[in-house]
């Protein structure tokens, strides 16, 4: 298993390439044009889509895994699926109204990308595990009542064991 790290800015995107050539991503930086941000948010997204082209050398993303609706981590979302193949999308299901959640959703719809949720009663990971690969969502039993006021407690973790 090799593991990737990203600085896209003020978080980081994690390009997981499995034992058997699949590859997760989980998370993808800020959109490259929110107000406010400039050229640094287009820079780290050009970063990005940079990097995952010379690291995924033309193999698609298998899985998008999106922690949390912060900009920082799920902006950048709407550029990955343009630019790669994806074949799951995943986010914790809440602020489903907020833009950039609303943007990172209808770019999967429009490329015939499945979105699923993981949450509390709703942990499937949409990835098979295979050999001795096992993801397994990580998600509290129920959301924080602080979920209200900081999307970060509400994130939703990926366990990859080998």
């Amino acid at each position: 298993m090799t593991v990737r790290f990203y600085d896209v800015g003020q978080a980081l995107a994690v390009l997981v390439e499995l034992p058997d050539g699949r590859h997760v991503l989980v998370d993808t930086g800020d959109e490259p044009h929110r107000p406010g941000c400039g050229d640094a948010c287009a820079g780290s997204n050009a970063h990005l889509l940079s990097a995952l082209r010379a690291d995924l050398h033309g193999a698609p993303i298998d899985l998008l895994w999106l922690t949390h609706p912060h900009s920082d981590h799920i902006g950048g979302a709407p550029s990955v699926l343009e630019a790669f193949r994806v074949g799951q999308y995943v986010d914790d299901g809440r602020a489903p109204g907020k833009g950039e959640v609303r943007r990172a959703r209808r770019a999967a719809e429009e490329h015939g990308v499945p979105v699923h949720v993981v949450q509390p009663g709703e942990t499937a990971v949409p990835l098979a595990s295979s050999g001795d690969v096992r993801l397994t969502a990580v998600v509290p039993p129920a959301w924080p009542g602080s979920c209200a006021r900081d999307p970060n407690e509400c994130s939703i973790g990926l366990r990859i064991d080998d």
